[in-house]
């Protein structure tokens, strides 16, 4: 987030050469919201940086070094940087899902004291000042399906949907989640629609997952400079809506949305 305030004196300075009294006085009011609100900016976004965990594979040398640099363009601090010894392939199985990074980065929580879990019970978090989770370059992506864990209620479901595949961000979007849903299956967004920003959290039942992520690690903190500029700078450009042009069906309704979200762009001088 950017906040600015600007400080242009010559209006007040065009006839007499220099500020009078009172406009020296305005002048120095501006000056101090200025210096107050870049103070005020930096704050905000160390805060931002102290509710942010940086999850990388200490396997990858790489991996690190994308984690290290958006933290320290972001930043987030030292100790909320985790390395965790998993796979370095895009796909992992269930139980190496489970063991080389669902376990880990909870052990790890609680042993930085980012998160907090009830006595006897790891997997239950308590509390925490942790929101977003960004998973970076080299972290997988996905969790195969596993035929041999059966669960209670997931013979109840469509045979088409009883799978317990998911994305690696997904899974650990819920571990604040209690009590823990089924793996099988699809779940419901309490989210969806939802404008309160600010009860999308862990008090909540979520952690708030991003990736940073490329074809490289140079692509990768690419991004994080591309978006410092475009926060500095302003962002322009042209921007393109692939509509399908749908009339109905299931899908009808995401291109609905996106025909809505030209108009708001519109309304906004976009």
């Amino acid at each position: 987030m950017l906040m600015s305030a600007s400080v242009d004196p010559k209006p007040d300075t065009a006839l007499s050469g220099r500020s009078t009294p009172r406009r020296a006085a305005s002048w120095h009011r501006w000056l101090w919201l200025a210096i107050t609100l870049v103070a005020w900016t930096g704050e905000v976004c160390a805060q931002e940086g102290r509710q942010v965990v940086v999850v990388y594979n200490s396997r990858s040398p790489r991996s690190r070094e994308v984690a290290e640099f958006y933290a320290r363009n972001r930043g987030v601090p030292a100790e909320q940087l985790i390395g965790l010894d998993c796979a370095t392939e895009d796909l992992v199985t269930r139980s190496a899902f489970e063991t080389q990074i669902q376990t880990p980065l909870r052990r790890a929580l609680a042993e930085r004291k980012l998160a907090q879990f009830e006595a006897g019970n790891p997997d239950r978090m308590t509390g925490t000042g942790i929101r977003y989770l960004l998973l970076v370059y080299g972290m997988p992506y996905r969790i195969l399906h596993d035929p041999e864990r059966i669960e209670e209620g997931a013979s109840k479901l469509p045979p088409n949907l009883v799978s317990n595949a998911a994305s690696v961000d997904a899974d650990l979007m819920l571990l604040p989640s209690q009590p823990a849903p089924i793996l099988a299956g699809p779940l419901t967004n309490p989210h969806f629609a939802s404008t309160n920003i600010a009860a999308m959290g862990p008090g909540n039942g979520i952690f708030l997952v991003s990736r940073l992520d490329g074809p490289s690690p140079e692509i990768a903190m690419g991004l994080v400079t591309k978006a410092l500029e475009a926060e500095r700078d302003g962002l322009w450009g042209r921007a393109y809506l692939d509509l399908r042009g749908l009339k109905d069906g299931p899908y009808k309704l995401g291109d609905d949305w996106l025909a809505s979200s030209e108009v708001v762009c519109r309304l906004l001088g976009f």
